[in-house]
């Protein structure tokens, strides 16, 4: 559900920031809820003093933006985007990187107009009301999970982009260890090593801090064979030495799930994935119908309800 944009610092020249300062508003909170902002390392000082051209009140929610949300630094000959002499040359310059939007004053929109329309999106400031990748983003941010739906789908439109720009994730799901011990024993695919295949597809490191229940339906869990399976099976594959992948485990009493962790969430950053099956979507059987929702950190009780269970972790259990 992350879009990834770019912009340089020509984007300013427009009148709209002048005439409608609202407009800031909009594209910075679209950006903190859908986006991930392209940039090159070498123009960040130009985007800076460009901001002269917006009301001061304004460009100071610019620069807490540029140093603050998400981000990613990408390479470009030319960065400005009215350099480019063609919609072709600026498309495959950009989606190749995984851009999909670039922005330009109102006055460049021109330079673009073509018959022929690629897979970037160009438009102008104002424009991000109407761009179908971030109505996309908005979404599949929020679009329920159906009865035979396909996971690789699922986590395409609303999982990749948010992991791709991630470091730290978090899983709080009372029943993922129960489940993932049941998979195991009976010979299946776990739920966490289909979620870490997925992630080792971004080639980059993470580290996943899983907090369970350990003692769902009355029945205690078994730590050395939970001790066996993450030390001598989980964190021997492949995929998950190549890419540096690492767990840790915190188990507390299913009651306190119960007080204060009901629902089960993955925390990638600063967003927070709110899934009425959690990690089960990865489990390897049909998908059934179940809540998806992902959302800012900041408008969730997540790190409450994180700090709540960490200082409840049952001890010898506490991480594995």
């Amino acid at each position: 559900m992350i879009t990834t944009f770019y912009f340089d610092e020509e984007m300013f020249q427009d009148n709209i920031f002048k005439e409608h300062p609202t407009t800031t508003d909009h594209i910075l909170k679209t950006w903190s809820k859908y986006g991930c902002l392209a940039y090159c390392e070498k123009d960040k000082v130009y985007i800076q003093k460009s901001l002269q051209h917006v009301p001061p009140k304004f460009s100071q929610k610019w620069s807490a933006a540029i140093q603050h949300l998400k981000k990613t630094p990408i390479m470009l000959e030319s960065s400005r985007l009215s350099d480019f002499e063609s919609y072709n040359l600026v498309d495959k310059a950009l989606t190749q990187q995984g851009v999909m939007i670039g922005i330009l004053p109102n006055d460049f929109l021109e330079l673009f107009q073509v018959d022929n329309i690629g897979k970037l999106e160009i438009i102008s400031p104002l424009g991000i009301h109407d761009s179908k990748y971030f109505s996309d983003s908005e979404k599949y941010s929020s679009l329920d999970i159906g009865v035979g739906d396909n996971i690789e789908e699922i986590w395409n439109r609303s999982f990749k982009n948010l992991s791709l720009y991630s470091k730290s994730i978090t899983i709080i799901d009372r029943y993922l260890i129960k489940n993932i011990m049941d998979d195991y024993e009976e010979g299946k695919e776990t739920s966490i090593e289909k979620f870490s295949k997925y992630l080792s597809k971004n080639n980059k490191p993470y580290h996943i801090n899983i907090l369970s229940a350990c003692d769902i339906n009355g029945e205690i869990t078994n730590s050395n064979k939970i001790k066996y399976y993450l030390n001598d099976i989980l964190r021997k594959k492949n995929y998950i030495v190549k890419n540096n992948i690492t767990f840790t485990i915190g188990l507390c009493k299913n009651r306190f799930f119960s007080q204060n962790a009901h629902d089960r969430m993955i925390a990638m950053d600063k967003h927070v994935i709110q899934t009425g099956n959690g990690l089960d979507i990865f489990r390897n059987q049909p998908l059934v119908f179940c809540q998806l929702n992902i959302k800012n950190k900041e408008l969730t009780k997540f790190d409450e309800i994180n700090t709540r269970l960490k200082n409840n972790r049952e001890r010898g259990l506490s991480s594995l």
